[in-house]
């Protein structure tokens, strides 16, 4: 069995594919800057909201996943969102939105690349965020970007060919990983904020332990970093090197 990038297919072709997701990334994210054309970060904006849906769904698993219950879930238009939970283990809850959005973004990153057929995939990944914001979503915003999501997963792995959905998956993953990253950098220096009242996740680890919200965030760019670098070792440069 061939290893590397989709296995038993064209590795070159599924090369090019990845460059060209890296590529596409690096445009979105800079070519509003570069040109000076502010309204151009409209192109990131869907992926901004999806981000959000990745963050707050860590939230609500972590709650399901140490026997708590997910209430809960709302995006709002201007990029924030809230989870609410009851229950299960505050300590992983609350750190399971940044860091859950950088597993996300790297377990993406790496599957996509690993299996033999992504539109599994992509499948995936359209029912679970339709399926948790249709029965979760409590405003309109939240209902419309999650069965957004699935329509295009579903038709994209359906209809379109695999490099699209090659190219998608790693479109996305990198979108969410960046946008992960740099959303707890930015936490750094917004240690204050607050969603509806709510304190963001440092304030509420600072709360809870006691321990200053500066260092959990920190902590989380990190473990986000290790996580991300370690996907991206996995998916490309380790099947390199074996080469």
């Amino acid at each position: 069995m061939a290893t590397g990038i989709i296995p038993g297919k064209k590795p070159r072709r599924a090369g090019f594919v990845v460059a060209g997701a890296l590529v596409v990334t690096v445009l979105l994210w800079q070519l509003p800057e570069f040109l000076r054309i502010p309204e151009l970060s409209v192109l990131v904006y869907p992926f901004r909201l999806f981000v959000t849906l990745v963050h707050e769904l860590g939230h609500g698993v972590a709650a399901m996943l140490t026997g708590g219950e997910f209430m809960s879930l709302e995006v709002m238009a201007n990029g924030a969102g809230l989870a609410t939970t009851r229950g299960g283990a505050r300590f992983v809850i609350i750190q399971m939105g940044y860091l859950g959005a950088s597993f996300f973004g790297a377990a993406m990153l790496l599957l996509a690349n690993k299996l033999r057929n992504p539109r599994w995939l992509t499948a995936l990944v359209g029912l679970f965020c339709g399926g948790v914001t249709v029965f979760l979503g409590v405003n309109l915003a939240t209902k419309l970007i999650g069965g957004a999501v699935f329509a295009l997963a579903i038709l994209l792995a359906f209809k379109g060919p695999e490099w699209l959905n090659l190219f998608a998956l790693n479109l996305l993953a990198m979108m969410v990983g960046l946008n992960a990253l740099m959303d707890i950098w930015g936490l750094l220096s917004n240690l204050d904020t607050t969603v509806s009242g709510t304190p963001n996740d440092a304030l509420a680890m600072q709360k809870l332990t006691y321990l200053p919200a500066a260092l959990w965030a920190a902590l989380w760019v990190v473990i986000s970093v290790a996580v991300l670098g370690g996907a991206v070792y996995a998916a490309f440069i380790r099947p390199m090197r074996q080469k």
